[in-house]
């Protein structure tokens, strides 16, 4: 007997054989929160079979799992999950659908799957894969995460589908219009004669004040640029812009009136695709929320040491959520 599934009684059925234990699923794009759809939170009895190496599982998911029970495929594309008496064959990921997204950049996508019994042939069809598919260890983890992050998701229309709760979420800088020289030297020497291309693309990039800051920005790192005025604020009167960062430039500037040289990040080619567009009404939570008491931290810095300090980095973090319920506030009109 089969069952034709759409919508929540497909989600249903998933989220059952997925939390039976001894299930085997043979399922190739894994998202955040699959793992805790598995029995013990991805600790307990399973077999998992993914494809860990095309950019759609999350790596940091397959990582809080009991790897023991992970292999990967490079050639998997099936979506099979496998209880003990049924099985349910679908287009459904888990928690992702293929193609880079989680959470609420999924949502609209449409899912339909089959629910039959468990056979014989569909047992052996499992077994099959697992016996070619190789465990996960961390060097398998390492790689992942080196495609995860440079993957290209598919640009969402409007900050109302920007889900605050990913892993890795675009940071925040301000500038203040301070004057700068390039250092005409150095950066000839890593990027050639100072072309009135070069020196446009020099003076576009970003400070980078510290060495734990270039570990934080590595090559296609979103940051929302915004400009700091009186008073410790954002000024409303220079918009917010993205920043995609490519590579860093060492000893490339130095303040106007200062001797010392600074490093900076310059801007990558891929700056046209942007997390989302910054509308009038993304505009308006963006200043109400960064301009408010609660994010002070990230409207001040301490020249001596690095700004993106992991406390700033979980302020950016509390930042996103509150300026998407603002969001959501004026949207809904509230």
């Amino acid at each position: 007997m089969s069952k034709y599934l759409t919508g929540a009684d497909l989600s249903a059925e998933i989220d059952k054989l997925l939390a039976e234990p001894g299930g085997s699923h043979a399922v190739a794009f894994w998202g955040r929160g699959s793992e805790d759809r598995l029995p013990d939170k991805g600790q307990g009895d399973f077999r998992l079979i993914c494809n860990l190496m095309s950019g759609g599982t999350n790596p940091y998911v397959i990582e809080k799992m009991k790897l023991s029970n992970v292999k990967h495929l490079s050639t998997l594309h099936a979506k099979v999950y496998a209880g003990a008496k049924s099985v349910v064959v679908a287009s459904a990921n888990a928690s992702i659908n293929g193609l880079g997204l989680e959470g609420l950049e999924q949502a609209k996508w449409l899912e339909a799957g089959i629910q039959i019994e468990k056979s014989e042939e569909q047992s052996k069809w499992f077994e099959k894969q697992w016996n070619k598919a190789e465990y996960v260890d961390k060097f398998a983890i390492e790689e992942a995460i080196r495609i995860w992050e440079r993957r290209t998701p598919p640009p969402i229309n409007s900050f109302a589908d920007f889900d605050p709760n990913k892993e890795r979420l675009p940071l925040l800088y301000w500038g203040d219009n301070s004057d700068w020289d390039i250092s005409k030297a150095s950066v000839e020497e890593q990027l050639g004669p100072l072309t009135p291309e070069i020196e446009a693309l020099v003076d576009d990039s970003l400070w980078v004040q510290t060495e734990e800051d270039a570990e934080k920005l590595p090559p296609g790192t979103w940051l929302l640029v915004w400009q700091q005025g009186s008073g410790k604020v954002a000024l409303k009167s220079v918009p917010p812009e993205w920043f995609c960062t490519g590579r860093i430039l060492k000893n490339s500037f130095v303040f106007t009136g200062e001797d010392l040289p600074e490093d900076s990040v310059l801007r990558s080619e891929r700056h046209d695709l942007s997390p989302f567009p910054l509308d009038e009404m993304f505009l308006r939570s963006f200043y109400s929320t960064i301009n408010s008491e609660k994010f002070i931290e990230l409207r001040i810095s301490d020249d001596a040491g690095p700004w993106f300090t992991d406390r700033r980095i979980d302020l950016t973090r509390e930042f996103w959520k509150s300026c998407k319920s603002e969001y959501l506030r004026l949207v809904n009109g509230n």
